[in-house]
């Protein structure tokens, strides 16, 4: 595995000695971390980790609440804030002591190949440029989460993959082009169904047959993506990066977005009303290449309510999402390796359109005890 990279000022430490002639170092490092966090509060940088992937690293979290009590939240700017902070580079140890902050507080939000920023940056004028500073390392940071949500960058769809020819090919139904505008509607006139190479994300040899299969899997390249500002949720990036590397993430969260199927294609499903002539399955395995040394993970499912009742497909593929999101949880935060856990989920009770629920998940690894939870919310 590839260590955790370490840089020149960890590597040969600044003296003390060197900055007693400035008052700045006489404060107590606690009040000097104190002022660090308000200098990167509200910064966000796009970086390349190396020749394929980039990634976006923000400082603090977003709140629509000027009133929040917490010091880590800010308020967005409209436009991305990726300017380096001042005095950073005024000498060695200053820049050391504002690194470990940053690292403290700083979280991955995004994941994205080179091909993809390129086509976002010509799509909107506001994409962050990438940044030239030569210190931001995604495997450095301790916590992947969701970004601002000022953009819907951060959520990843689930696809309804089957065979929707009678050829024993599995595809995927997907608008007819791309399209650069969020006030684009989606409708059935502008979907197709398209084949899909499913190697390397599912092991397609445990389900038998693919003309009786049906799947839900996670668009891991953002292929289904119809504005090019969502980009930033390529997860199977986040896997390339991190399959072969050692790295310091700790706390995981990652959004989903229910699977969506046009009237026009619900016959594919196999469903007459009493019975499935297809077997559908959740896998979700692909992002068990992860690692299993996280310590917190937390899945959100956005939903229709028509999920919970109203339309039986909908409802079982519910259950059998809740089942395969506590299951690679789990994996996550090391059960095969006999670490203990606790399992928790909730609703949340105030959703952001236009879906109208968001079904959450957390795993966090614990000390003692026996592992204990189970899933509450049945829909």
């Amino acid at each position: 595995m590839r260590p955790v990279p370490q840089f020149f000022f960890e590597l040969d430490p600044p003296s003390p000695f060197s900055s007693l002639q400035s008052p700045f170092f006489r404060l107590p490092l606690e009040l000097r971390e104190k002022i660090y966090h308000y200098l990167w509060l509200g910064k966000r940088y796009f970086s390349y980790n190396d020749a394929s992937f980039g990634f976006l690293l923000e400082y603090g979290e977003y709140t629509h609440d000027a009133d929040h009590e917490s010091s880590n939240h800010f308020e967005p700017n409209p436009f991305y804030d990726g300017n380096l902070v001042p005095w950073l580079f005024t000498c060695k140890q200053l820049l050391a002591e504002m690194m470990v902050q940053f690292y403290r507080v700083a979280r991955c939000t995004g994941f994205v190949t080179r091909e993809m920023a390129k086509t976002s940056a010509e799509a909107e004028e506001r994409f962050i440029p990438p940044s030239e500073f030569r210190l931001l390392n995604v495997r450095r940071v301790t916590k992947i989460s969701n970004g601002t949500p000022l953009y819907n960058e951060h959520v990843c769809k689930l696809e309804v993959i089957t065979d929707y020819e009678g050829s024993g090919n599995l595809g995927v139904v997907r608008e007819k082009r791309k399209y650069g505008t969020m006030r684009w509607r989606r409708e059935e006139q502008n979907m197709e169904v398209k084949k899909i190479d499913l190697e390397d994300l599912v092991p397609l040899g445990k389900y038998g047959d693919t003309k009786t299969l049906g799947l839900i899997v996670p668009d891991y390249w953002n292929d289904s993506r119809f504005d090019e500002r969502q980009s930033f949720c390529q997860f199977a990036c986040l896997v390339a990066c991190l399959e072969h590397s050692s790295h310091s993430i700790k706390d995981l969260t990652l959004s989903f977005q229910f699977p969506e199927l046009p009237d026009k294609y619900q016959y594919y499903l196999g469903f007459d009303g009493d019975t499935y002539s297809k077997t559908w399955h959740v896998d979700m395995s692909f992002l068990e290449k992860l690692s299993c040394t996280f310590e917190r993970v937390e899945f959100k499912l956005y939903f229709p309510t028509t999920a919970q009742s109203e339309i039986p497909w909908e409802r079982d593929i519910f259950a059998k999402l809740r089942q395969e999101f506590a299951r690679v949880a789990k994996v996550l935060v090391g059960e095969n390796e006999g670490n203990i856990w606790i399992l928790r989920d909730w609703v949340d009770p105030e959703p952001q359109p236009p879906l109208d629920g968001v079904w959450g998940l957390e795993v966090r690894r614990i000390n003692k005890g026996p592992s204990r939870g189970e899933i509450t919310y049945q829909g």
